[in-house]
C-alpha cells in the first residue's frame, strides 16, 4: 500500500525562546528599575518617620487633652454648691430638772446656721428646733428628736458660722421667739464672756474665732431681744461654731460644749458633729 507524502509546510515551527533584547534595552530597563527601587524606599522611609512622629505627638497630646479635662473639672468642682450636714449626738443631763417639783427636764435647742460669703454679706443656711427626750434621772443621755439637718445652699468660700440656743422648755414661747428672731439675721449678736468681761460680736465678727475651738455663748442678741432673758423656758446656754469654707471637709468634725444654767440647776453637754461635701 503507498501512502501520500504531504508538502513540507513553508511556515516554520512554533519556539518558545524569546527574541533577543537589545542592550541599549537593557540598561535602560536596569535604570528604570534602579529609580523605582529608590522611590519605593524613600516613600517607606517617609511613611515609617511620620508614623514615628505621630506615636511620639500622641502621648504629648493625650497628656494635654487630659491636663485640659482635669482642669476643667477642678473648675467646674469649685464653683459647684456645696452642702453643710449637722448630726446630733444624745444630750448628755450631767444635772436637770423642770422646777419646783423636780421632774423630768425638756432640754430643747435652736440651731441656726447663717453663711457669710467673701463681701461679708450674710445669708441664712440652716434652722431647726430640737428637743431631747429625757428617760431618767440625771446623769442621763438624751436622744434627739432629729438625727441630723443639711442645707445644699453653701457656696464653696462660704463660711458658716453655727449658732445654737439651749433651753429648758416650760411653754415653748421664748424659744419660738427666739427661733423667728434669728431670720434677722442683720441683727443677730452673740455675747461672750470667756475673757470674764461681757464683749457682743456680731455674726461677721464672729466668723474669725479659731475654727476648732468656738465660742461659749452667754446670750444671743436679736435686735432688742436677748436670749437670756425669759419669761416661761429657762435659758440653759448658747454656743457659737464656725465651719470654715475651702476645701471639702470628708471627715465628720466633732463639737462638745459644756453648758451649765445661771441657778446651776440644769448642766448638760451638747456633742454635734459637722461636715461640709
Amino acid at each position: 500500500m503507498i501512502r501520500a507524502i504531504r508538502p513540507p509546510t513553508s511556515r516554520p515551527p512554533p519556539t518558545t525562546k524569546k527574541p533577543a533584547t537589545t542592550r541599549r534595552q537593557r540598561a535602560s530597563y536596569a535604570a528604570w528599575w534602579r529609580e523605582w527601587t529608590k522611590a519605593t524606599a524613600a516613600a517607606a522611609h517617609r511613611a515609617q518617620s511620620s508614623s514615628a512622629q505621630q506615636a511620639a505627638r500622641r502621648p504629648a497630646r493625650t497628656e494635654a487633652k487630659t491636663a485640659r479635662q482635669k482642669k476643667a473639672t477642678t473648675q467646674a468642682h469649685k464653683a459647684a454648691p456645696r452642702s453643710l450636714q449637722v448630726s446630733f449626738e444624745p444630750l448628755l443631763v450631767v444635772e436637770g430638772n423642770d422646777g419646783f417639783l423636780r421632774g423630768l427636764p425638756d432640754p430643747t435647742l435652736v440651731l441656726c446656721a447663717f453663711a457669710i460669703d467673701s463681701a461679708g454679706h450674710v445669708r441664712t443656711a440652716l434652722k431647726g428646733v430640737v428637743r431631747f427626750a429625757v428617760a431618767g434621772r440625771a446623769p442621763a443621755h438624751a436622744p434627739p428628736s432629729v438625727s441630723a439637718l443639711a442645707s445644699t445652699s453653701l457656696a464653696p468660700t462660704d463660711i458658716v458660722v453655727l449658732v445654737a440656743a439651749l433651753f429648758e422648755e416650760n411653754g415653748g414661747a421664748d424659744i419660738r421667739a427666739l427661733a423667728a428672731a434669728l431670720e434677722d439675721h442683720g441683727g443677730v449678736s452673740v455675747v461672750d464672756i470667756g475673757g470674764g468681761v461681757p464683749v457682743v460680736h456680731s455674726l461677721v465678727e464672729a466668723a474669725a474665732v479659731d475654727v476648732n475651738a468656738g465660742m461659749v455663748a452667754r446670750g444671743i442678741l436679736c435686735g432688742r431681744r436677748d436670749s437670756s432673758r425669759t419669761t416661761t423656758d429657762q435659758w440653759v446656754g448658747g454656743a457659737l461654731l464656725v465651719v470654715g469654707g475651702g476645701k471639702k471637709q470628708r471627715a465628720w468634725r466633732a463639737h462638745r460644749v459644756a453648758l451649765r444654767s445661771a441657778d446651776g440647776r440644769q448642766d448638760w453637754v451638747l456633742s454635734l458633729r459637722t461636715r461640709r461635701d
